[in-house]
C-alpha cells in the first residue's frame, strides 16, 4: 500500500499541458524531493497535493483515497525561498512563526502574564 501515489496524473490549463502522464508511488518512511527546471510543473504538482489545484486527468491518492479539493490540516507544503523577510536574521525569520501565532489578528491571542493571575 503506497502512502502517496500518482497514476497517469495530468494537469491542463485550457490547451496548455503542464503535467502529463506522471506516475510514481511513495511508501511510508520514504523521503522524497522534487527537482526540476523552472516551469516544469513542480509548484503545480505541489498545489495539487495541497488541494488548491484540481487534477485534470488520472489520479492522485493519499492512503489510497483521492486528495480532497481543498487544503486540510493533514497536509502542508513548504516552498523553497531564500528568505521570508530579508530584513530579519535567520533566527528572526524562524521566531516570526511564534510572533504570528500570538498575534490577536493572525493567531491565537496570548494572555498577558498579569491577567493570568
Amino acid at each position: 500500500m503506497s502512502l502517496l501515489a500518482a497514476k497517469r496524473l495530468e494537469k491542463h490549463y485550457g490547451h496548455h499541458v503542464v503535467l502529463e502522464n506522471l506516475n510514481f508511488s511513495v511508501e511510508p518512511g520514504e523521503f522524497v524531493t522534487l527537482v526540476g527546471a523552472s516551469g516544469c510543473g513542480k509548484t503545480t504538482f505541489l498545489k495539487m497535493l495541497l488541494g488548491t489545484e484540481a487534477v485534470s486527468k488520472g489520479s492522485l491518492t493519499l492512503d489510497e483515497k483521492p486528495i480532497p479539493n481543498e487544503p486540510g490540516p493533514d497536509r502542508g507544503v513548504v516552498f523553497q525561498k531564500y528568505s521570508v523577510f530579508p530584513h530579519l536574521t535567520v533566527l528572526g525569520n524562524v521566531m516570526m512563526a511564534d510572533e504570528l501565532h500570538s498575534s490577536k489578528l493572525l493567531g491565537k491571542a496570548s494572555v498577558p502574564p498579569s491577567a493570568a493571575r
